[in-house]
């Protein structure tokens, strides 16, 4: 129980006071919007959470509030934040989400974000699709609820590469994030 209370705080932390940070450094010199450190172990670490085997029974245990909270969290508002960054690091935390599953409709997002950054994520998606490790199955292990398989990790990184790659050559600018780009994919 307190290890669900001890994320919760820390969760709310960071993706409050850090993204207010880099928010305020962007409008007032202009500089660019770089995501609070963490976020992705924040986005891992709320999958995780999510798929324990206690996680509903823990629901249970805790105030109506925080219940509400624990569930309420969705990798999705975090997921979003990745559309307006575009360090090198936050390019590569974002293709690297790719060994996790997110999700259905998360899938989704993740999709277009990754599709929508083109170019700017190929070198990112490049340097994983060399490696034969896929992190999350090193980080969690095969049997894990969070992490693809391998063979889909590497058939979606080529997915990725082919696509945004056609996508470059048409100047789509919805970057496959419409249903008319995914026909013609």
């Amino acid at each position: 129980m307190i290890r669900y209370l001890n994320y919760i705080l820390v969760l709310f932390f960071i993706s409050h006071c850090g993204t207010a940070a880099a928010g305020s450094i962007e409008s007032k010199w202009g500089a660019p919007l770089v995501s609070p450190i963490g976020l992705k172990e924040i986005i891992i670490s709320t999958l995780d959470m999510k798929n324990q085997p206690d996680f509903k029974s823990q629901m249970h245990k805790v105030s109506k509030p925080t219940a509400n909270f624990m569930n309420d969290i969705d990798v999705a508002t975090f997921l979003y934040a990745y559309d307006s960054f575009s360090s090198k690091r936050d390019i590569e935390d974002l293709a690297s989400l790719d060994s996790y599953y997110l999700g259905e409709a998360n899938g989704v997002l993740y999709r277009c974000l990754v599709l929508r950054k083109g170019m700017e994520i190929m070198p990112a998606l490049k340097k994983l699709a060399s490696k034969s490790s896929n992190e999350c199955i090193d980080r969690f292990g095969s049997q894990s609820n969070i992490c693809v398989s391998d063979k889909e990790y590497r058939s979606t990184l080529a997915y990725y590469i082919s696509t945004i790659t056609k996508l470059s050559k048409t100047n789509s600018t919805e970057a496959g994030c419409t249903t008319a780009d995914w026909g013609n994919m």
